[in-house]
């Protein structure tokens, strides 16, 4: 390990790669084990969850190798991480890449802190020329350990986020709807048209509102980054049909005379909600703000379903912080494969967040 310890990572974890990864994880008896380190796990996320994980290993095969760590002794699983490293350079990211807003390991409690430093020291091995990316790690994630880990320490790029979440409750956003405002806002496209909220439960719906979703969400993400990301993903339609027939995402339309004015795919399992997904709204009425209508709407659907906090995920947009009811703490962590790469990212992540305070 590091610091002295003779322990050697062969010793503390098992790591599987590519096809082998994929054999692991279809096992029955070891998805038994996840499922129940999952559930086990005070900080694990939806982004953990196999139904997830399986579902983006097998969609983005071509594009990313697997990457399973396991802690021993493997019939009594005491550890998780799941990577993937990009068969187009040398970059390992959390399984789930850029689809997924968390990034982590599972872990029965936050002292099994020799699992996780034996995992890294594992894949470095392997793969010692890559860097190890976790966009964020999930709230409540122990980091501690790090912190005090002289070696990981020097070659980690460790920044704290800010984490907007909403606690919803059905009272409060039946109240936020009936503000003059929002009340205003929703007769006046009352007035153009029927207006009408809808949750989308069949997978044929989805299906035929997909266009005006894609031609919506890129005409925003084009503007803002010049971006195109069902273009520039083909499979990103596939892989959001496969999490809605798994019950992972959360689809809700709002539709004036039949056109889709406000959409919404999030994520969202047992009582957390999460932002992460395709949000849209249609460009001719941004007067009437349907984008925040339509959340309020959303909002207030999820607390009769029974989700009490949503996660509005990091990021620093102001409207997020205008919804936001409180704020959590998360971090962005980057492990570089030596000290020369470690300080490249500092300064370019550095850079980045001067340029995006600038532009908010």
């Amino acid at each position: 390990m590091t610091n002295g310890n003779t322990v050697r990572s062969e010793d503390v974890v098992e790591l599987k790669v590519g096809q082998e990864a994929l054999n692991l994880i279809s096992a029955e008896n070891f998805l038994c084990q996840w499922e129940t380190l999952y559930h086990t796990c005070p900080w694990s996320t939806i982004f953990q969850r196999q139904d997830f994980v399986i579902a983006w290993y097998k969609m983005y095969t071509e594009k990313y190798i697997p990457i399973v760590v396991i802690g021993k002794p493997s019939e009594n699983l005491n550890g998780l991480l799941l990577m993937a490293k990009s068969t187009e350079g040398r970059t390992i990211t959390g399984a789930g890449a850029h689809h997924a807003e968390y990034h982590g390991w599972l872990a029965p409690h936050d002292d099994n802190n020799e699992f996780i430093k034996a995992a890294f020291q594992a894949i470095q091995l392997r793969f010692p020329h890559s860097t190890l990316i976790f966009k964020y790690l999930p709230p409540n994630t122990p980091v501690g350990w790090l912190r005090s880990d002289t070696v990981l320490r020097r070659r980690a790029y460790f920044r704290t986020m800010s984490q907007p979440f909403v606690d919803i409750d059905e009272t409060t956003f039946e109240k936020k709807l009936n503000e003059k405002k929002p009340r205003s806002k929703v007769n006046n496209l009352r007035k153009q048209g029927d207006l009408q909220f809808e949750k989308i439960t069949s997978r044929e719906r989805l299906e035929s509102l997909f266009k005006e979703i894609i031609l919506q969400y890129e005409f925003r993400k084009v503007a803002m980054y010049n971006r195109r990301p069902f273009a520039e993903d083909p499979l990103l339609k596939d892989f959001l049909l496969a999490l809605f027939d798994k019950g992972i995402v959360h689809v809700t339309v709002l539709l004036l005379n039949g056109k889709i004015v406000a959409s919404k795919i999030t994520t969202v399992e047992g009582n957390a909600g999460y932002l992460k997904g395709v949000i849209t709204q249609s460009p001719l009425y941004l007067k009437q703000s349907p984008g925040v209508l339509h959340f309020l709407m959303m909002a207030r659907l999820l607390a009769q379903e029974g989700v009490a906090r949503f996660d509005l995920t990091p990021g620093g947009d102001a409207y997020k912080d205008q919804l936001a009811t409180g704020h959590g703490e998360v971090y962005h962590l980057w492990i570089a494969n030596n000290f020369q790469t470690h300080a490249k990212i500092a300064v370019a992540e550095q850079l980045k967040e001067l340029f995006r305070r600038i532009l908010v």
